[in-house]
């Protein structure tokens, strides 16, 4: 259950919009509660609202967009209901590996379950449950399914602007070196 301006139920794999300044609280049913918090600060740019702010968003009720290969994905919060700063969405990842490819905008990724393998031009890391990394703007990478069901990723990434996509590599290119080393955090 959320409360935030009167109640709002809060299904399991929903997503909630708090915007800066509003208190809410979360309370758990019968089954408990499990809750990955995201904030983003006043240093990401502000886009500008393309449509009336959702307070929750069902992870049902999110449109399913076809992205290339073996991959989907889903928006639950962006400019289109009221997240002026930050896009949340679900990534679905059939078994197998995609093509290299990069995003314009920066992305932090979170992976509920596995198993799968995160592959970027100097190596890969696996991923389990719990398991989450960063992607920086044009830096090519791959997200690959090592098991049997859907892998299913929760990410964050600003510009919120989802025509931007993502572009896929034709040929593997050389990442250039980093000036900071990648994040990959695995959980424990």
């Amino acid at each position: 259950m959320l409360t935030l301006e009167g109640t709002t139920p809060l299904a399991l794999r929903s997503a909630a919009l708090v915007l800066a300044g509003e208190s809410a609280v979360m309370t758990a049913e019968t089954d408990g509660l499990a809750l990955l918090a995201a904030s983003v600060g006043p240093g990401a740019d502000r886009h500008v609202l393309l449509g009336a702010r959702e307070v929750v968003v069902p992870f049902a009720a999110a449109a399913d967009h076809g992205a290339a290969e073996r991959r989907s994905f889903r928006i639950l919060l962006g400019p289109h209901n009221g997240s002026t700063r930050a896009t949340m969405f679900v990534g679905l990842v059939r078994p197998g590996k995609a093509s290299l490819h990069y995003h314009l905008y920066d992305e932090i990724v979170w992976t509920p379950s596995g198993p799968g393998r995160f592959h970027l031009a100097d190596g890969g890391e696996e991923l389990r449950a719990g398991s989450s990394f960063r992607l920086r703007p044009r830096q090519p990478h791959v997200v690959e399914n090592t098991g049997t069901g859907v892998l299913e990723l929760l990410g964050v990434f600003t510009a919120c602007r989802v025509s931007l996509g993502c572009v896929s590599c034709a040929r593997p290119r050389l990442m250039p070196p980093l000036r900071r080393p990648v994040l990959l955090y695995d959980g424990d």
